[in-house]
């Protein structure tokens, strides 16, 4: 039988995004990760040779370290009411009381108002190895990639759930396209596909509980 915890707090932050840990960094809130971050491990800042990922990883570890962040990435969902959270993970259920909770994710959440939600679609990420390194993009959503083991390049679609399943979307097309631009002196290899799910959230102000929209 799981076991049932009860913290009360007077502030809580939902979610798992970099806009979510930044927000509980500033007001030094607790934060219960509800997904995980949505962020492709190359996305960078504009203007900025840097990588999202890591200064999320950065600031999760100090916000962690503050003892800010109880539930890790353990949590499998989390149930919204009007006062209180009830979050579950493997291991147990805990109610997490609160006076204001900051609403910045809706993956994995239950019982948001319909009116929170924004538009959802999936970033879709084909990997391939390739037998040597494409230097220029020429025009194409790829990322390039190379470290002491592979080189390759990696297709970004931007789809909807029945979008995914189609053929014109899968990563056999899109193969096809990388071979008719750079020609037959590359090969392409097919890794992996992975998928992160977008969830926006529409700013909304309903009693203690504020659902902060995505910038």
């Amino acid at each position: 039988m799981l076991r049932e915890v009860i913290f009360d707090w007077k502030s809580v932050v939902v979610g798992g995004g970099l806009e979510a840990v930044e927000y509980a960094i500033d007001h030094h809130i607790p934060i219960v990760r509800s997904c995980g971050p949505n962020i492709f491990e190359f996305d960078m800042f504009e203007n900025n040779p840097s990588y999202k990922i890591d200064l999320y990883e950065g600031l999760l570890y100090r916000h962690s370290m503050d003892g800010m962040c109880p539930f890790s990435n353990l949590v499998k969902s989390v149930e919204l009411n009007n006062d209180h959270l009830r979050v579950k993970t493997e291991q147990s259920t805990c109610i997490v009381k609160f006076e204001e909770a900051h609403i910045f994710d809706l993956i994995n959440i239950d019982y948001a108002p319909p009116e929170a939600y924004g538009e959802n679609h999936l970033r879709v990420f084909d990997w391939f190895n390739t037998n040597k390194l494409v230097e220029d993009e020429k025009g194409l959503p790829i990322y390039i990639f190379e470290d002491k083991r592979k080189k390759g390049v990696v297709w970004e679609s931007i789809l909807t759930q029945d979008e995914l399943g189609e053929f014109n979307n899968s990563d056999t097309i899109n193969r096809l396209k990388l071979q008719k631009v750079f020609g037959d002196a590359f090969r392409f290899d097919f890794l992996k596909r992975e998928v992160i799910e977008i969830q926006e959230t529409i700013y909304l102000q309903k009693g203690a509980i504020t659902f902060h929209g995505r910038t």
